[in-house]
């Protein structure tokens, strides 16, 4: 198996430089977050997403958690994956895309097939109840298998109508968890002694729902 080398560009003033191997074939771009930009492509004939994190993204995760962020992510989303009752809420993580310095700046998963949360409640002026009790399965699945902080922010959630039911994928995983790498000793302190809940910021993302659905998906002024 051979690579290539192939340049994207993130912003105007940001160009990236990825080892990328013969198999895979980088496509159309999806779109572009803080960490990273996503695009469509295939691995062994099945279309997939690839992420390609920002340079100082990759450092940082290196630098001040000592992880990789692209097998960071690779292996949060496999634990969530793993986890009896969430497969069908993911999409697989296939592989990362290592460097010769032996870090990886990209990630390959499954196409997620779907529309953001966010523009779903928009379109229809309100949140479905189902999905909300979707997300709580979620949360409540996940906290019980140890698994917190999963970055439900509702432009993060892809979700899908499947008959007279919804479907939510959840697939971003690159967001170090709080109670792992504090941003300060008091949250470090009440995590420790557990006053803040290792899921709050899962129910705050949840209760963000709820209020986004009761104004049709926007902020009130």
């Amino acid at each position: 198996m051979g690579f290539k080398r192939e340049r994207f560009k993130y912003h105007e003033d940001e160009n990236l430089q990825i080892r990328v191997p013969d198999e895979l074939q980088v496509g159309e771009i999806l779109g572009r977050g803080a960490r990273s930009m996503g695009y469509a492509g295939t691995y062994k004939n099945r279309k997939v997403a690839i992420k390609f994190y920002r340079s100082k993204f990759v450092d940082k995760f290196r630098r001040r958690y000592g992880v990789d962020i692209a097998q960071f992510e690779y292996d949060r989303n496999a634990a969530f994956r793993a986890v009896p009752g969430l497969r069908e809420f993911t999409v697989e993580p296939l592989r990362v895309l290592s460097e010769e310095d032996g870090y990886s700046p990209a990630f390959v998963q499954e196409f997620v097939q779907g529309r953001p949360l966010i523009d779903v409640i928009r379109e229809l002026g309100y949140l479905p109840e189902r999905i909300l009790e979707r997300g709580r399965q979620i949360i409540e699945t996940a906290n019980a298998a140890g698994l917190h902080d999963l970055d439900m922010n509702d432009s993060n959630i892809m979700v899908r109508q499947e008959d007279d039911d919804w479907r939510l994928i959840v697939y971003d995983f690159n967001l170090m968890p709080q109670y792992l790498h504090a941003p300060n000793p008091l949250v470090t302190l009440l995590y420790r002694l557990g006053i803040r809940q290792k899921s709050r910021r899962d129910y705050m993302c949840l209760n963000r729902w709820a209020f986004l659905g009761e104004h049709g998906g926007y902020d009130p002024e």
